[in-house]
């Protein structure tokens, strides 16, 4: 049986390797005609917390967009890790359940 701790760390790195493929695919898809207007919807929040909260002087030049990257990746991952966090934890319950 695999500790809980094995699954957390499990998790948290399928989290931000999803986060960061997640990125990567809206990323390209901003370079395309159709599907422009989503990539931009989806990168948007972190264009806007990188605005108001972490370069509100507009200093950073080129890094912004490693700043924006950064952001996107760890919200994505955020949410990831959430979900997959609730499905193991149901897995559990049911589990246990069943003893």
């Amino acid at each position: 049986m695999v500790s809980w701790k094995h699954r957390i760390k499990r998790n948290l790195v399928s989290a931000l390797v999803s986060g960061l493929v997640a990125n990567v695919v809206y990323f390209g898809l901003l370079f395309t005609r159709t599907f422009h207007g989503f990539a931009v919807g989806m990168l948007g929040a972190a264009i806007i917390i990188v605005n108001r909260y972490i370069d509100t002087t507009y200093s950073a030049g080129l890094y912004r967009y490693i700043e924006e990257f950064t952001t996107n990746i760890l919200l994505y991952a955020f949410w990831i890790f959430v979900a997959l966090t609730g499905v193991d934890f149901l897995r559990q319950l049911r589990r246990e359940r069943g003893k």
